[in-house]
C-alpha cells in the first residue's frame, strides 16, 4: 500500500520484518510502534455501501481503549472525526456516518478485543447497515452490536496504526499486522470459509473445526475435512500453492493451540 505524502511527512514508518521468531509462518509482515502509522489518505471509493467485511492477521496487540488497528475514512472528515469509518481499536469499536455523527463507539466484548489476542489470530469484523460483528479464527461470531442505520460506506483513505499522524486524535497500537483484507459487501458462508482457510494455511493457524469443520482453496475445493480426520484436529497446517488466491506455502511453523 502506497503512503501518501502527507503520512509520509508526519509519520513515523512502521517496520518491515520477515516473521522470524513472530508466529507468521515464515511469512513477513510489519511491525507498529504506538506512534507508527501507514496509509493512503486520499480518495479510494474502497466502499460501495454500508456492507463489508475487514479481515486482519495479526500478533497480539499492545493498546488500550481507542488506540488504533485500522480505520477508513471519508472524503472532507478532518480532526478527530478521521478514519473511524470504521475505526478498529484495541478494546473499542467505533463507526461514523457519512455526516461524522457516531453511531457506535464501545468496547467490543469480552475475550473478542484486539488487545486479549494471545497468538497469531484471524479476525473477521462485519459490517451490515445495521450491526458489526466479530468472529475469531473461523468462529462463530461472539461479538455484536448494532447501531442506527447508515447507507454510504467510507469513500476516503485508509490507515492503519496511529490516525493522529493524519489529523486523527488517536494513538496506535504495538503489533506486527501480517494481512489485512477488505471485501466491499458481506460476504457469503463459502466466501468467508475461503478466506479463513487462504489466511489459516498462509499463517499456520488452526480454525475452528466446529464452525469451520472444512478447509477450502479458492475454488471451493475440500482440501481438508474433519470428519475424515477425527481426532487429528488440533494444530492443522498446510503447503500449499493456489493460483487463484496468490498463496504460496512452501515451508510452515503452526501456531500452538491446545483443544479439549
Amino acid at each position: 500500500m502506497p503512503v501518501s505524502p502527507g503520512l509520509a511527512n508526519t509519520t513515523s514508518t512502521p517496520t518491515a520484518v520477515d516473521g522470524t521468531g513472530l508466529n507468521l509462518n515464515f511469512n513477513p509482515g510489519i511491525t507498529f510502534a504506538s506512534a507508527n502509522a501507514l496509509g493512503n489518505s486520499g480518495n479510494l471509493n474502497l466502499l460501495s455501501g454500508a456492507n463489508h467485511t475487514i479481515f486482519t492477521s495479526t500478533t497480539p496487540v499492545t493498546g488500550n481503549g481507542y488506540d488504533r488497528i485500522f480505520g477508513l475514512n471519508y472524503t472532507g472528515f478532518s480532526g478527530g472525526l478521521r478514519y473511524d469509518s470504521p475505526g478498529l481499536a484495541a478494546v473499542n469499536i467505533g463507526m461514523r456516518n457519512s455526516a461524522g455523527t457516531t453511531v457506535l463507539g464501545a468496547a467490543v466484548a469480552t475475550g473478542y478485543r484486539y488487545n486479549q489476542l494471545t497468538n497469531t489470530t484471524i479476525v473477521r469484523n462485519t459490517f451490515t447497515n445495521t450491526l458489526f460483528t466479530r468472529s475469531l479464527n473461523g468462529a462463530v461470531a461472539g461479538a455484536n452490536d448494532t447501531y442506527s442505520n447508515i447507507t454510504t460506506g467510507a469513500n476516503g483513505g485508509i490507515l492503519f496504526g496511529r490516525n493522529a499522524n493524519d489529523g486523527g486524535d488517536d494513538d496506535g497500537v504495538a503489533m506486527t499486522m501480517a494481512e489485512t483484507i477488505v471485501f466491499d459487501g458481506v460476504l457469503s458462508a463459502n466466501d468467508i470459509n475461503r478466506v479463513d482457510s487462504y489466511l489459516a494455511i498462509k499463517g499456520g493457524i488452526t480454525l475452528d473445526i466446529a464452525n469451520t469443520p472444512n478447509y477450502l482453496s479458492s475454488n471451493s475445493t475440500n482440501v481438508w475435512n474433519s470428519a475424515t480426520n477425527t481426532g487429528y484436529n488440533n494444530n492443522i497446517f498446510g503447503i500449499a500453492n493456489d493460483f487463484l488466491s496468490a498463496l504460496h506455502q512452501s515451508n510452515l511453523r503452526v501456531s500452538i493451540t491446545t483443544r479439549n
